[in-house]
């Protein structure tokens, strides 16, 4: 792979980590909306944290190899930390979505992310071997887009109202 994209994958990842922190950190100071919609962004945020930091400490070295070593093994830890975060997290956020009309759109979103989550592995399931990396993205880019519906969100809805209180 090319140094540069790599070193570009590397910057944008310290980015997005620190933009979902920055998020979190706003949203707990300013107490934005229900204590279930900001334990939602919580876990979402430690999520991404375990993601990001895990799978660039723990990557595979060759795909579908023997899960034997300690590299392939702490791999599916944070795999399943990942995965486990990812929709307690969604779910959390769906319910505070149902409970609080400003934040449907939120709620809606994160079950669209939850079932785009949900397509990978019964993708996985029902297509032939060849077709497994593109049902494995759908899981992979749920958590990417919503990431990004967040920020559109917050910047659309929270950021207004604070920059009315400055």
């Amino acid at each position: 792979m090319n140094k540069k994209l790599i070193n570009w994958l590397g910057l944008s990842g310290i980015l997005a980590l620190a933009y979902a922190t920055c998020t979190a950190i706003y949203i707990s100071e300013n107490k934005v909306s229900t204590g279930m919609f900001r334990l939602g962004i919580y876990l979402f945020t430690i999520m991404n944290w375990i993601s990001n930091v895990g799978y660039k400490m723990f990557a595979l070295s060759d795909a579908g190899k023997d899960i034997a070593g300690f590299q392939e093994v702490m791999h599916m830890v944070v795999t399943v930390c990942v995965v486990l975060l990812s929709i307690v997290s969604l779910v959390i956020l769906i319910i505070a979505g149902c409970k609080d009309k400003a934040l449907k759109g939120v709620g809606i979103w994160a079950a669209i992310a939850l079932g785009m989550m949900f397509m990978g592995p019964v993708g996985m399931a029902a297509f032939p071997p060849q077709y497994f990396g593109i049902f494995e993205r759908f899981s992979t880019f749920a958590a990417v887009g919503y990431n990004a519906v967040l920020g559109v969100y917050l910047s659309e809805v929270v950021g207004p109202k604070s920059a009315q209180s400055i």
